[in-house]
């Protein structure tokens, strides 16, 4: 029951380490960046070390972060036709539920040495959630500092994350992406290498 993800040394070790690491981040950005107003003035560049304050007043903040902003554009989108209040708490917790239980249910009863990506991926997830939500609770906004710009021909587009915002998604790829990767390489490794019927029996060579 060990291989359980929830009672597993390294899960609690990586949530640990990885809300240290963002918090210290925050922390940082705060005391030595002023914030900006992403409307008015940006940072030059693709890619700067800035410092902008995603605000919001109720908490929990549901759009928050990009598995937020997944889930909201959703909501967004099927509103009309569902026409439910508080719609994108009910996205949320579905997506979010979707993702945690399979994957948490899936490592009962596994040899643990092939759940590591699991084990860090949910980790990374939960220590993002707790940071980013967390400062939302206690201060009313999260500090988003990672700017990206993208330019591709006439697509021109902005985005303002943090780290907790990477580790989530870092994680999301862990638990989801690596364990299909894993079985593809098991099932080449039983497959073998591939069968040549075009080459005949090997003769001694003089």
């Amino acid at each position: 029951m060990r291989s359980f993800v929830f009672f597993n040394g390294l899960f609690y070790k990586v949530l640990f380490f990885a809300l240290l690491l963002s918090v210290a981040a925050k922390t940082v950005v705060n005391y030595r960046i002023d914030p900006i107003n992403p409307n008015v003035t940006l940072p030059s560049g693709r890619f700067a070390i800035t410092h902008a304050e995603h605000r919001q007043e109720v908490w929990p903040d549901y759009c928050d972060g990009l598995f937020g902003t997944i889930s909201c554009n959703i909501s967004d989108f099927i509103q009309p036709v569902v026409g439910i209040d508080n719609l994108e708490t009910i996205v949320f917790i579905a997506l979010a539920a979707l993702v945690v239980i399979p994957v948490s249910l899936s490592t009962i009863g596994q040899d643990r040495s092939g759940l590591i990506p699991k084990y860090v991926g949910m980790g990374l997830v939960f220590a993002g959630g707790i940071s980013n939500q967390g400062e939302i609770a206690l201060l009313n906004h999260a500090t988003d500092f990672l700017y990206f710009r993208v330019d591709i021909f006439s697509y021109h587009r902005f985005f303002i994350a943090n780290l907790a915002d990477t580790m989530i998604l870092v994680g999301f790829l862990l638990v989801i992406v690596t364990p299909a990767y894993q079985k593809f390489v098991a099932a080449l490794a039983i497959a073998g290498p591939p069968f040549r019927s075009d080459l005949g029996p090997e003769s001694d060579q003089p």
